[in-house]
């Protein structure tokens, strides 16, 4: 699932308009199922009105709750990557309506992009369904270190990954709620998840705003991103560079939530890796 800012919701929204007449709107009734754990995925979901709870259900047959999304979020998108089996379950806690995203259209719109673009970003939504398999588990959460995945959170979250709740787990107690809100709060995180939400719908610069793009253009250098002009996602996603200021930020900001850091071993093979 995917939360978005109300700035990026808009432009979301301004894209689904386009091509309204192409999509399904569902309503689903309070405590009705939209999928459950195993079924086929073969399209996404954007909430207009309601809420959803994700869960998934346990060895033991008890449900773990994953997250709550909310009018402007996204749930499903794993599905738009390969088609494969929901990895958890989708019901609706109050009357929901939603606008149905067909795998199908998420295709067409992809062969309309360069080749190299499309292998680029066919790679990139592997890896996050990979990541998403790997971090699912509360248990084997548990298992790697607070302050590594603290790290990897602001990493994602600097990326353009808005819930970062799925690197915390119930054993972190009341530092999760610490980490998670510190994240949220911190400008420089923000302001280069707002940057990178913004160019992952809509490839062009004139979506950022000055402070954006002059973030880009202290990191980059702006000849480099003016060249560019499209594409600038793909250079914020391999550049160590920016990856390195990330992590710089991250550990002066858990040394502050926490009072101390302790340098995480092997970081490169983290949960984000």
């Amino acid at each position: 699932m995917t939360n978005f800012s109300a700035e990026t919701v808009k432009l979301f929204e301004s894209v689904l308009d386009e091509i309204a007449e192409t999509l399904e709107t569902r309503v689903f009734n309070t405590g009705e199922s939209i999928f459950k754990e195993g079924d086929k995925g073969d399209r996404a979901y954007f909430v207009r009105i309601g809420g959803v709870e994700i869960s998934k259900t346990a060895s033991d047959g008890q449900l773990i709750h994953l997250g709550t999304i909310h009018p402007g979020d996204i749930f499903g998108e794993m599905a738009l990557i390969d088609g494969a089996p929901r990895m958890a379950n989708a019901m609706a806690i109050k009357d929901t309506e939603c606008v149905i995203l067909p795998r199908v259209l998420f295709f067409q719109e992809l062969t309309k992009a360069e080749p190299f673009t499309r292998f680029l970003i066919n790679t990139l939504l592997v890896h996050v369904r990979n990541m998403g398999i790997r971090i699912v588990s509360q248990a084997e959460l548990a298992q790697v270190p607070f302050v590594e995945r603290f790290v990897n959170a602001y990493i994602a979250h600097g990326r353009g990954v808005s819930d970062v709740t799925y690197f915390f787990c119930d054993a972190d107690g009341e530092k999760r709620e610490i980490a998670v809100q510190g994240i949220n709060d911190d400008d420089l995180c923000r302001l280069w998840g707002t940057i990178s939400a913004k160019l992952g719908f809509v490839d062009d610069l004139n979506v950022l705003d000055d402070l954006e793009r002059q973030a880009l253009y202290d990191m980059f250098g702006q000849d480099t991103v003016e060249e560019l002009q499209a594409g600038v996602i793909e250079l914020i996603y391999d550049s160590l560079t920016q990856r390195a200021h990330l992590v710089d930020n991250a550990q002066g900001l858990y040394q502050a939530l926490f009072g101390s850091y302790e340098n995480p071993h092997h970081l490169e093979n983290a949960v984000l890796s």
